[in-house]
Order: C-alpha cells, then structure tokens, then sequence
C-alpha cells in the first residue's frame, strides 16, 4: 500500500487593523471593539471630573457611533466618574478662587474636535485599558443636566 498524503491548500486569512483595539478579517465581519461614551462635568464653569462608559459592540463605526449617542442620556447616570488627570490645574491668580483641578469649559469647547479633547479622558479611559484610538461619543453635562455633543 503506498503512502498517500493529501494536502490542502493553505488558507489565507488578511487581519488589519484600523483603528486600535479593532481587529477585522478582510472581507468578513467586524470583530468586537470596546466603545465609549464619554463625559465632561461642567460645574460653575469648570471641568473637575469626566464620566465614562464602556460597551463592547461589532457593527460598522457609523452604528456604533448612532448607538452611542442614543445611550448618552442615560449612560450618564451609569458613567464611572474620574477626577481630570493632574496637568489640568485651575489657578487664579487674582487669589478670588482656590486653585484646583480642573479645566475651564471655555478652554475645553477649544480643544473639542481636536488631539487634545481626549487627553481630558485620559485617567477614565487608562483605567478601563481602552486603545490609543478608541471609537467614543463626547457628551457635555453641565450642572447635572446633559446637554449634548460639545454642548
């Protein structure tokens, strides 16, 4: 009896990544990826603490983003709330406030839509391990109401 081998073509499977944390196979479907809706808490004009909340969803990006902004109203009452990281420091130097942690809201609405609107989120998204890049969904609340993308 001869020895007969059957081999099989190899499979080739293509990963690629675009965006961190997000793993897809070429020509299928969207793996899972963490997503986040995000909040700043406006208090008397300052930021001090931001809210976080994590899903972990597949779709496209355009359904994750619409389910995230239909869950920023009451994902706000679920959000895990973080200090803002420590570089952001509050200081009067007319002495009519105390100094404190905090980001202005006016300096905050400049840095919307740009790198450094993350960077606010930093201590809440390091503790929850999200990706350098991950999909989230900005929300402002200011004095406990939630007012919406940006305000």
């Amino acid at each position: 009896m001869k020895n007969i081998r059957r081999f099989l073509p190899p499979v080739r499977v293509t990963l690629h990544a675009s965006r961190q944390g997000r793993i897809s196979r070429v020509g299928g479907p969207i793996m899972e990826e963490r997503i986040y809706n995000l909040y700043a808490v406006v208090e008397k004009g300052i930021i001090g603490s931001v809210g976080i909340r994590e899903y972990v969803m597949s779709g496209s990006d355009g359904d994750k983003e619409a389910f995230l902004a239909s869950r920023a109203d009451a994902d706000f009452q679920e959000a895990e709330i973080f200090p803002v990281p420590d570089n952001y420091l509050v200081i009067d130097l007319l002495d009519e406030i105390e100094d404190m942690r905090g980001i202005p809201y006016d300096c905050y609405r400049n840095l919307a839509g740009t790198s450094g609107e993350i960077g606010v989120y930093e201590t809440a998204l390091e503790k929850y391990g999200a990706p350098m890049e991950p999909l989230v969904h900005f929300t402002i609340v200011i004095d406990s109401a939630v007012v919406g993308d940006h305000g």
